[in-house]
């Protein structure tokens, strides 16, 4: 993926452009990696992607390039040390230094990744599972495969599917017409045949209904949404914790919404982590849309003529006349006001002016803010003072 734009500081290394090539600054953004590259990726476990020329390879932390044949993609495999690669021949892993751990014999349907350390492989025609050191572990026997979650991946074979562990021990047996897993507390939602067509389930790993059948069964932190058939939110155990018809639920930290459509209106309601009520908010708010900030606290956007509001259960936050909110993090705001963007905290004291040559703000780790213009890329610090700039 190209980077047209700084990205965060990683062991230590920020990607930054300079005439027309790609190198690494440090944090005191000074070249560490000379600007050698056409495109450069953010460092992790002291190792990034580059391309030179058309082909991608990685380098280490002093910029030394670790496979010298360059590769049509690279990218992360999902658990440290291992990365997917793309050649002509089609998908493969490789380790930190560049050497091959798994070359697929035909073009594999999917890039290849790990989670919980194995990789999903296929041969042409069946599935199987891959570990880090390149072993097949769970033979090629299933028609469709997942990824391990919490030490159980779902699998498809002769046509049904179930659960099986890292082991390959059948957990869930195969009758199942589809199953999304896992849910919260290692259940799961099945989607079996019934006389009135596909339904819902929600069971646990003995087989065991505990919600359903349903027409929907959503999973929301710790507890599911159901649409019909007795509607409302469950908890795990399936015992009703909040009664009512709701169509979507969106999660926070501290609390969940759920939201229902109108007629007669709209109305979002907000439960705490016990499934108490603890607030509600209808359709004379105009609510327009939600936003989370990096402590994953949400807000709902109401509007009211041109200007807004952020509220929560917990924090109501009035902005200032006329602007309108487009990202957050921590006690910090990106405004919008008509054509020209700018930055204000919880208390709206300015911390970058607004500016009709502003075309884009972004926000890195609560410590830096990244400003776009059409001539330059500028790095402010949190109070909103130029450290950095690129020119375009």
């Amino acid at each position: 993926m190209k980077l047209d734009l700084p990205a965060l500081f990683n062991d230590g290394k920020m990607p930054a452009k300079h005439n027309g090539k790609w190198g690494y600054v440090d944090e005191s953004f000074a070249f560490v990696i000379a600007p050698t590259y056409d495109e450069a990726n953010p460092f992790e476990n002291n190792h990034a992607i580059v391309k030179i020329g058309d082909g991608y390879h990685l380098i280490d932390g002093l910029g030394v390039v670790q496979n010298q044949n360059g590769y049509r993609m690279i990218r992360d495999a999902g658990e440290s040390g291992v990365y997917t690669y793309q050649d002509l021949s089609g998908w493969g892993l490789i380790r930190f230094d560049g050497s091959v751990l798994y070359q697929a014999t035909i073009h594999e349907p999917f890039s290849l990744s790990f989670l919980e350390g194995f990789a999903r492989v296929y041969n042409g025609s069946q599935y199987g599972f891959l570990n880090h050191q390149g072993e097949i572990v769970v033979p090629y026997s299933y028609e469709e495969a997942g990824y391990f979650v919490d030490g159980v991946a779902c699998v498809k074979m002769n046509g049904k599917y179930g659960l099986i562990d890292k082991m390959n021990n059948v957990v869930l047996p195969f009758q199942y017409d589809h199953i999304i897993t896992p849910g919260p507390n290692n259940l799961a939602t099945t989607r079996v045949s019934t006389a009135s067509g596909p339904l819902s389930v929600l069971i646990n790993r003995q087989g065991e209904t505990l919600i359903g059948p349903s027409q929907m069964i959503q999973p929301v932190k710790n507890w599911y949404l159901v649409m019909d058939d007795e509607p409302g939110l469950y908890d795990s155990a399936g015992d009703l914790v909040y009664a009512g018809v709701f169509h979507h639920a969106y999660e926070a930290k501290n609390y969940t919404v759920l939201f229902r459509y109108g007629p007669p209106e709209d109305v979002y309601i907000a439960l705490n982590t016990a499934g108490t009520l603890i607030g509600t908010f209808d359709s004379n708010d105009l609510i327009v849309r939600r936003m989370s900030d990096r402590s994953e606290s949400l807000f709902l956007v109401v509007r009211e003529g041109t200007n807004h509001t952020l509220k929560s259960p917990d924090k109501i936050i009035p902005l200032r006349e006329n602007s309108e909110p487009v990202e957050m993090a921590g006690n910090r705001i990106v405004l919008r006001q008509g054509t020209a963007f700018g930055i204000v905290d919880l208390q709206d004291n300015l911390i970058s002016a607004f500016s009709n040559d502003t075309k884009q703000i972004r926000f890195f780790m609560d410590f830096y803010i990244e400003r776009q213009t059409a001539q330059s890329i500028q790095i402010l610090d949190w109070n909103g003072e130029l450290l950095f700039e690129y020119l375009l």
